[in-house]
């Protein structure tokens, strides 16, 4: 993300600290577009200790729920390679909202219209559209919130320790 732009929501000033950014693309299709860039979703800014290291998380702002339409929910579930629970979900916009068990994991993927979230226990790392990064908070349980528009994903680990978030343009078979 790049040209951030932070407010507070209030005019006495003690609301949360607001953040919207321009995400960059990742992987321009040749064909001429009209746009090429958009705003992130606002999200908001705290601080937080993790492992006595003070850092700046960002969640999506509460009031996106205002937005949701349909909710389907699983719960206590095992999934193995190959299985896929949302396969059956149809649309162009979605909201996950994940905790996955790394103490019963060797890692875990999600296929996202076409780019790849990947976690590795091995490394401890998150790979996602070209970049790679660990996660600090020792919590055996990683918590993931991934929203997917039309042309951008952003994905918010452990209540916004990481955060990832970019412009794509998926093949439209996978829409």
């Amino acid at each position: 993300i790049y040209a951030t732009q932070t407010f507070k929501q209030s005019y006495e000033g003690d609301g949360p600290f607001i953040q919207m950014a321009f995400m960059a693309p990742r992987n321009l299709p040749e064909r001429k577009l009209t746009w090429s860039k958009q705003q992130s979703f606002p999200c908001e800014l705290t601080l937080k200790t993790i492992n006595g290291e003070v850092r700046l998380c960002r969640n999506p702002i509460t009031e996106i729920k205002q937005l949701r339409y349909e909710s389907h929910f699983w719960k206590n579930i095992s999934i193995k390679p190959g299985d896929n629970p949302l396969a059956d979900l149809d649309g162009d916009v979605f909201e996950i909202i994940t905790e996955i068990d790394l103490a019963k994991s060797t890692g875990f993927g999600f296929n996202l219209r076409g780019e790849r979230l990947v976690y590795s226990a091995k490394d401890k790392q998150i790979t996602f559209m070209g970049n790679q990064t660990r996660f600090t908070s020792l919590d055996r349980k990683v918590k993931l919130r991934i929203i997917i528009d039309r042309c951008s994903i952003e994905v918010f680990v452990n209540e916004g320790e990481v955060t990832f978030s970019s412009i794509f343009y998926p093949d439209p078979s996978n829409m």
